[in-house]
């Protein structure tokens, strides 16, 4: 059965949201929470959002926590540990069972934090190949994969791979991105089996003030990407993962309130 994997900045609504989830909904998810930078220090941006995610956090659920767009490579208060590990114990401490992602050209220490990690909680780890830079590579893949392995002591079964082609924008990002992800599926499919193999994009609008006031339909082209990955018959049936309805980027602050909008899904449009 295809689970869905939303990749969340961890906002209020949308801890709110995971809360009040069904357990029809909770047993057919797996999120990703991403630990956005704030103007405080990274400690406390993580105790922060460890103490959010632990309200109300559903207890057959595994959470994924994504510290990626902290920096890794430096100790958090003093320890010798950095925020993949720091992040993995608070969770633990609070009786949250999480899994930490790590990336192919991760440092090696940050790569040993993961390991570490993954003995505390024992749900092994997510690999997450493609950035807003790049789109995810066979070539880098097949170069680096083997070094993570072994500086990680993981094998393919205890690791959720997560193929992420970030922004979906027009037909053509389509026609692109399902070529690039049936070729990293053909990969996966040949170092496997994975744990699970996941292929996510972002097709939301970065703004939407420019949108006329009224109900405005937006195509959902991330859903489009996802069934011609379907139809392309790949050799890995893959989970489906989007950002929801925000961009798949950080957005800055509005520096006053937006007007009020209510997003929905309804078919292949929001």
């Amino acid at each position: 059965m295809t689970q869905y994997v939303p990749i969340v900045k961890s906002k209020e609504a949308e801890h709110w949201a995971w809360r009040q989830a069904s357990a029809a909904v909770v047993a057919g998810s797996r999120p990703v929470f991403e630990v956005v930078p704030t103007d405080k220090s990274d400690q406390e941006t993580i105790e922060t959002f460890v103490s959010r995610v632990t309200d109300g956090w559903p207890p057959a659920a595994v959470l994924t926590a994504d510290t990626g767009y902290l920096d890794q490579t430096q100790p958090i208060a003093g320890t010798p540990h950095m925020a993949i590990f720091w992040t993995a114990q608070r969770l633990h401490r609070n009786g949250v069972p999480s899994k930490p992602v790590m990336r192919l050209d991760d440092d090696p220490q940050v790569l040993a934090e993961v390991a570490a990690a993954v003995g505390l909680h024992g749900e092994g780890a997510c690999l997450r190949l493609g950035s807003g830079d790049e789109d995810p590579s066979v070539s880098a893949a097949a170069s680096l994969w083997p070094q993570v392995r072994a500086t990680t002591g993981l094998v393919p079964a205890e690791v959720d791979l997560l193929i992420d082609l970030w922004e979906i924008r027009t037909p053509r990002d389509v026609s692109r991105a399902a070529a690039v992800a049936a070729r990293v599926l053909h990969w996966a499919d040949q170092n496997g089996p994975w744990r699970s193999v996941t292929v996510a994009s972002g097709a939301f609008p970065e703004q939407i003030s420019d949108l006329p006031i009224g109900v405005t339909p937006i195509s959902r082209r991330d859903a489009e990407f996802f069934y011609a990955v379907v139809a392309s018959a790949p050799s890995i049936l893959p989970d489906f993962g989007d950002y929801a309805i925000w961009h798949p980027d950080i957005v800055d602050a509005f520096p006053r309130g937006p007007l009020p909008n209510l997003r929905y899904t309804s078919g292949m449009d929001w």
